[in-house]
């Protein structure tokens, strides 16, 4: 286990030296960057794939179970009764449609529709695989273990919450394409009332 024993100092005579934590950190994930490139960008490329897979497999599980609702035959009552409702929220809600958009009620039941998606397997089975990957990451920066989010409450998923959304309106609008498509998210610009669930991009240099 590599580490070091740093000394550090002020090069400003007339001034006392001061390190605050956050400059510590800084300065433990650039050595950490640099000692760990190797294995750090193979971990990146890994934990960016498990990313894809829990999305893709999301979108996959949620309509299937769409499929399963028009003959009310769904294998999960609980998500079909939530996408029930929130289709009914959205057909009086107006302006644009995603989850940064939508007032806290709806906000809810999108997030309630996520996490028991999270609880179906190959789902469940997905998001473990990120979280494994996710936690070996973090180790190389923190020694305290991160904690593991329900899958609504992971920032880096909201494109989930969205899809969602997306598909609940097809629901309303009777669209049903189920035509293979980017999940993209909403613009940085939305409203600030989502407690500022912004998408996150994790880079190399400057996660932490």
């Amino acid at each position: 286990h590599p580490h070091i024993h740093m000394m550090v100092w002020s090069d400003a005579p007339k001034q006392e030296g001061y390190l605050n934590p956050n400059g510590i950190a800084a300065m433990r994930s650039a050595f950490t960057n640099e000692i760990f490139k190797d294995e750090l960008y193979e971990l990146y490329k890994e934990k960016n794939i498990s990313y894809k897979e829990v999305t893709e497999k999301a979108q996959q599980v949620m309509r299937e179970l769409i499929t399963q609702m028009e003959s009310n035959l769904c294998d999960s009552p609980a998500i079909a009764q939530m996408m029930a409702e929130l289709t009914q929220g959205l057909e009086v809600t107006t302006g644009k449609k995603v989850y940064g958009y939508l007032k806290k009620p709806l906000k809810e039941k999108v997030d309630v529709i996520v996490d028991e998606l999270a609880k179906l397997q190959p789902v469940a089975g997905c998001y473990a695989g990120w979280n494994e990957l996710r936690d070996k990451l973090e180790s190389y920066y923190k020694t305290k273990p991160r904690e593991h989010l329900p899958l609504s409450q992971q920032k880096e998923f909201r494109s989930i919450k969205n899809m969602v959304i997306r598909e609940a309106e097809n629901i309303r609008l009777g669209v049903y394409t189920f035509e293979d498509e980017d999940m993209q998210d909403e613009p940085e610009e939305n409203r600030s009332d989502d407690g500022g669930n912004s998408k996150q991009k994790y880079k190399l240099a400057a996660e932490y």
